[in-house]
């Protein structure tokens, strides 16, 4: 598309954090040759700040500006009425790709180690990929009986509903989708410290869900404390339906349109 001679606009997206993902010059034979395409776009819309950040370190651009993602709250809450497993007991669940960035073979740590603490709970997550193999194994290997392995699934919003927590521990992201998806659902989010999380969920004054580090204990100390304390809880839950007001769909429209125009 870069190498398009017809007089148009043209635009494309970055989506990822361009420094720490594994291959960001997939598709290119250099650098240099991928900078020198990227050039030739009207625009490069990085999804988040730090993408962009990211993006203009690796390829020395000039052209990027940044505009989040578009999502349809009311496809989102429509689809999360429905009931997909019969909820017993506090209930954490993860949305996404099962790869070495979405980072679940620490998840999995963290529920060994909370089960270790005592706490009675469920983790769903939801999603397929490279990594099934190697927390089907790991899974068995800690004895996470309380760990459900979903899979792929075109409906993921009915598993948050029915949560009682978020969790991310993901390595990077270019802006969590998962996780704002789940603010529009209202639920309290555990999140680690990655690429975008602080643009989601804080605004200079408040933090609207747990940013926590890439660790093991530290994951396992926010979902603890959320177990423990309902009211803590009813609270997160009250922050994140404030959050999910920076994320309608009309007003990240109007964002994305004033970039093309």
């Amino acid at each position: 598309i870069s190498g398009s001679s017809k007089k148009h606009s043209k635009y494309v997206f970055a989506h990822s954090d361009y420094l720490k993902c594994s291959n960001p010059l997939a598709g290119f034979s250099s650098k240099e040759e991928a900078a020198a395409a990227y050039k030739k776009f009207d625009k490069v819309i990085c999804v988040s700040k730090k993408a962009k950040e990211s993006f203009d370190t690796l390829f020395d651009t000039s052209n990027t500006t940044v505009a989040y993602n578009i999502y349809d709250i009311e496809r989102i809450r429509e689809l999360s009425k429905h009931t997909p497993f019969d909820k017993k007991k506090f209930t954490v669940c993860a949305v996404g790709r099962l790869c070495e960035a979405k980072n679940y073979s620490l998840l999995l740590d963290v529920c060994r180690e909370l089960n270790d603490r005592g706490l009675d709970f469920e983790c769903y997550i939801v999603g397929k990929g490279e990594d099934l193999e190697m927390m089907l194994k790991k899974k068995t290997e800690l004895k996470l009986d309380n760990v459900i392995l979903v899979g792929a699934t075109p409906n993921p919003y009915s598993y948050m509903a029915q949560s009682d927590i978020y969790v991310s521990t993901s390595i990077y992201e270019g802006l969590s989708t998962t996780t704002i998806e789940a603010l529009i659902l209202n639920k309290p989010c555990v999140v680690t410290n990655c690429t975008g999380m602080e643009e989601i969920l804080c605004d200079g004054e408040r933090t609207y869900g747990m940013i926590v580090p890439i660790d093991k204990t530290a994951v396992a100390d926010a979902i603890e404390s959320l177990y423990k304390d309902p009211k803590k809880l009813e609270e997160m839950k009250s922050l994140a339906a404030i959050r999910a007001g920076n994320f309608e769909t009309e007003k990240l429209y109007e964002r994305i349109m004033s970039v093309i125009k």
